[in-house]
């Protein structure tokens, strides 16, 4: 985990339009695109999960990142203007609402009791007046 004062750089995002902002750091991300084609669906399958989606030549399994944390999903497909993270070494992407692009983020303080959970560390960001919930990929994806 980052100590108090250290810079990092993420992607910056948000779950639902009008929510927290949430970052991943950028090393897990391998690209950020669209998510303009239809989802196919996968009978069956947890709530968090979208279906799967061709992109470039493959089949990535599609995880609304909303419903994973726990978040009441705003409706049961995959709306337009939606972008996807697309989880380094995996065939996973993450469905979010706004990238709103790379930042550089300054540490502000310990998520505490949330650090072992989906939240690691709270940040700041330059010319933001909100706080930053970066999440804890691995233990995102071990919920996968």
């Amino acid at each position: 985990m980052n100590e108090e004062g250290e810079s990092r750089y993420s992607i910056l995002f948000r779950v639902h339009q009008d929510g927290n902002l949430y970052s991943i750091p950028i090393q897990y991300v391998t690209r950020v695109e669209p998510l303009a084609g239809k989802t196919t669906a996968v009978m069956r399958s947890p709530s968090h999960i979208v279906g799967v989606y061709p992109l470039h030549g493959k089949n990535i399994g599609i995880i609304d990142l909303g419903c994973l944390l726990g978040l009441k999903r705003t409706s049961d497909r995959v709306s337009l203007g939606r972008s996807l993270l697309v989880i380094e070494n995996t065939e996973i992407g993450f469905a979010v609402d706004a990238v709103l692009g790379v930042e550089t983020l300054h540490s502000r303080q310990s998520s505490g009791p949330l650090s072992r959970q989906l939240v690691q560390s709270v940040y700041s960001c330059d010319g933001r007046d909100e706080l930053v919930l970066e999440l804890n990929v691995p233990s995102l994806l071990s919920i996968c």
